[in-house]
């Protein structure tokens, strides 16, 4: 009897050493994992108790969030603790109850209109870990851990799938990358405001504040709806500029400024913009004829004939410093800076298109214009380097005139002086700032319009079509139908296979019922 005690007390302290340390490998491996996906403490977390939700999930739960806690509490239910022929249920504190009950208080999260793929793929990832650890996670039981973390995947896939096919990420980033372009817009306009142009060109640099704000007469909207109303004043204040106004455009300067911002382009990037409502009132009324794109280029090719010469006239709206032979770099670079402008203008614009397309349609839109799309994201990074460049070499120069000039300072009061302060307002740090933005959405548009990703779309689609058609063939369904709608809904499981018609027919369907 001692010799069997002595035995069973010797078995049981290698049951209750094993298990510590099956426990410690547990729980080392899903804290670490823990750590890399979600950058927290799994221990920290309040989670330590089993717990049943199934009976009372929300209702804007998803259905595959649902079926994923079912599964869970499934497991949870029948798993037991088994020593010598005893069970127990009590899994309180062990870091599995810990990993399946902080899984669910994320999958309570998941509603019917969850749109974060990036969340949820992040969530895949970090189950299908624990598949990988079948050594460390050990289990002998029929519904066991992993089976039930691999059901979870399945359904974590499935939810995944359904979240990319209904996602509009694409409208979010064109929608970013026309924002952040309009301000590079109107960010490089203030260098051409404030670099070369004399106060004839420029009357309303003369009353700028002593403060470090942006005078609003000198913001995008107000330029344009300026430039707008030219037709409607006589040719003396078209001349001169009028006294009020901010621009004169009746030199080179203002003349190349004022083409600019009526080109057709430029008022189709602003048509959705808040700020230039009023500017796009007044441009309806307008002749169309002074809008011809036409009118910049002739414009620009004149102006840089007239500007290439070593003196430069005072008509063409320039200080007197930047007319000699020695700022010719200057007077092409701001040309330059001009000719890139209407570029970048002009290939927003025709983006605008493809966000309210991208808006109505979906993300699997990006797919089917890959082609289309992909050039103009070529063309609108290689034009907005080139307007980087070009704006570098004006600043460049500037700055060298700001030295010589601080040297010997003006008086205040002076137009040398006021020059001086309207340099202030050429902020380079948030032009470069926006650059980067619009590029970094430019690859972000590239990798929604890759092969990779259309195949996910439609595989999501797919899925789709056969719920459809799974319910739709239901004998419940199918005894509370009309005829109309049980023939349409024939013709949609003959043409579903390879979804070629999948979407007429989904709206024959629609008009049966």
């Amino acid at each position: 009897v001692v010799l069997e005690v002595g035995a069973a007390a010797a078995l049981f302290g290698a049951y209750a050493h094993n298990k510590n340390e099956k426990y410690r490998t547990e729980e080392s491996a899903s804290v670490t994992l823990y750590s890399r996906y979600f950058h927290a403490d799994l221990l920290s977390q309040e989670l330590d108790k089993p717990t049943t939700l199934s009976h009372s999930l929300p209702e804007e739960l998803h259905p595959n969030a649902k079926r994923s806690v079912q599964i869970v509490e499934a497991y949870q239910k029948d798993r037991k603790r088994w020593f010598l022929g005893f069970s127990s249920s009590d899994c309180s504190g062990d870091c599995r109850t810990r990993i399946l009950e902080e899984l669910k208080q994320w999958l309570l999260t998941v509603s019917e209109n969850s749109r974060d793929a990036a969340s949820i793929a992040t969530r895949l990832e970090y189950c299908q870990q624990f598949l990988l650890r079948p050594s460390i996670f050990k289990t002998t039981n029929d519904r066991s851990f992993l089976n039930t973390m691999a059901q979870v995947c399945e359904q974590l896939d499935r939810l995944l799938k359904h979240t990319i096919a209904n996602q509009h990420n694409g409208i979010e980033t064109i929608g970013q990358m026309l924002s952040s372009g309009l301000e590079i817009v109107e960010g490089t306009l203030t260098a051409l405001l404030f670099v070369l142009p004399d106060e004839v060109t420029i009357p309303g640099r003369s009353r700028l504040n002593r403060t470090a704000d942006m005078p609003d007469a000198f913001g995008l909207a107000a330029l344009c709806s300026a430039a707008e109303q030219l037709g409607t004043q006589s040719s003396e204040q078209t001349a001169t500029g009028g006294s009020s106004q901010a621009v004169g455009w009746g030199t080179d300067a203002g003349l190349l400024l004022k083409d600019l911002l009526t080109t057709p382009h430029m008022l189709g990037l602003c048509q959705n913009d808040t700020a230039s409502q009023l500017a796009n009132a007044v441009v309806a009324t307008e002749s169309p004829s002074s809008n011809e794109p036409a009118a910049f280029l002739r414009l620009f090719e004149e102006v840089r004939s007239r500007w290439s010469e070593d003196e430069v006239k005072p008509c063409s709206g320039l200080d007197i410093r930047f007319r000699g032979p020695a700022q010719l770099g200057m007077r092409m670079a701001h040309l330059d800076v001009c000719w890139h402008l209407d570029r970048i203008i002009f290939f927003l614009a025709t983006l605008r298109p493809y966000h309210q397309i991208v808006g109505m349609r979906g993300d699997i839109v990006m797919c089917w214009l890959r082609s289309s799309l992909g050039h103009l994201m070529q063309e609108l990074e290689r034009a907005l380097l080139q307007l980087r460049q070009s704006r570098l070499e004006l600043m460049r120069a500037a700055k060298l005139h700001l030295q010589d000039l601080a040297k010997h300072l003006p008086r205040p009061g002076t137009e040398l002086y006021r020059w001086m302060q309207g340099l202030r307002h050429i902020d380079e740090n948030r032009l470069d700032e926006n650059l980067k933005a619009v590029l970094a959405h430019c690859a972000e548009v590239r990798t929604a319009t890759t092969a990779t990703r259309e195949e996910e779309l439609g595989s999501a689609v797919r899925q789709g079509l056969k719920d459809v058609i799974a319910l739709f063939s239901s004998v419940e369904f199918q005894a509370r139908c009309s005829p109309e709608l049980r023939n349409a809904i024939k013709s949609l499981m003959s043409s579903a296979q390879d979804g070629s018609e999948a979407m007429p027919t989904l709206q024959a369907i629609g008009n049966a019922m």
